[in-house]
């Protein structure tokens, strides 16, 4: 069964297996070479690539669906107790920006109308003064 035409030493020794009677020589474990533990070593590192980027894609957009979700809620919360404040703060402005305009038709403007007679009157009555001290 064995084929030994060469007659070499360095041929593997032949032998007959049980499970495969057909086959009479069963060839013996090779070592593997190094461009064969590279190939391995590249297709592995390939492949837990490609399957932490999926874990990483599927993170990130939790992630974010996560963080979308909680600013829609702080948004919300903040807004609930502010809004009030907010338009109650307006009205006051409103109040105060009313009040201003009034107490300046009412009081001020009469006050400024009363000053400017009065500095009239007096540049008049100097003016008079100086005529009558130039005119002995």
């Amino acid at each position: 069964m064995c084929d030994r035409r060469s007659g070499a030493y360095d041929d593997p020794p032949c032998t007959v297996t049980r499970d495969a009677p057909e086959r009479a020589e069963q060839e013996p474990l090779a070592v593997m070479s190094l461009e064969d533990v590279r190939d391995i070593v590249i297709i592995v590192y390939g492949v837990m690539g490609i399957f932490l980027l999926v874990v990483l894609s599927i993170a990130t957009i939790g992630l974010w669906i996560a963080v979308r979700a909680l600013s829609k809620g702080v948004a919300t919360l903040v807004e609930d107790p502010i809004r009030p404040t907010l338009d109650e703060v307006r009205k006051t402005v409103e109040n105060v920006r009313g009040t201003t305009e009034f107490v300046s038709d009412t009081a001020v403007s009469p006050l400024i109308k009363v000053v400017a007679m009065a500095r009239g009157v007096r540049r008049g009555a100097s003016s008079l003064a100086s005529a009558r001290r130039r005119g002995r």
